[in-house]
């Protein structure tokens, strides 16, 4: 009962006070093939940058889901699957601005 007093439905979020924190706010990502997705959003007194939280589910179980639970790949070898894959794209879009725009020249 208490926790309706703070929630506003229309704009889907919760408003409690102390600890500073002055909003809160939902986004469903995905709710599809038993799995759930949101993205919660606080806000601290106004401050010009949320603290934003992401909760994934099984329905079928009500487990909470993990990027491990989704990612074959450990942390570490992840971390340099996506700066290798950065590295890529950098060089491609460079070597397109090369080609569009030609190299430096003095003038």
């Amino acid at each position: 009962m208490a926790r309706e007093c703070c929630y506003d439905a229309q704009e889907q979020q919760w408003y409690a006070a102390g600890d500073g924190l002055t909003g809160r706010a939902y986004t469903v990502l995905l709710n599809q093939n038993f799995l759930l997705s949101i993205e919660f959003e606080n806000d601290y007194q106004g401050l010009s940058e949320l603290e934003t939280h992401h909760l994934t589910f099984d329905l079928r179980t009500g487990r909470q889901l993990s990027l491990a639970d989704f990612v074959a790949y450990p942390p570490a070898e992840l971390g340099r699957r996506f700066d290798a894959a950065i590295g890529r794209r950098l060089r491609d879009e460079l070597a397109n601005v090369v080609a569009t725009y030609g190299g430096l020249r003095n003038h």
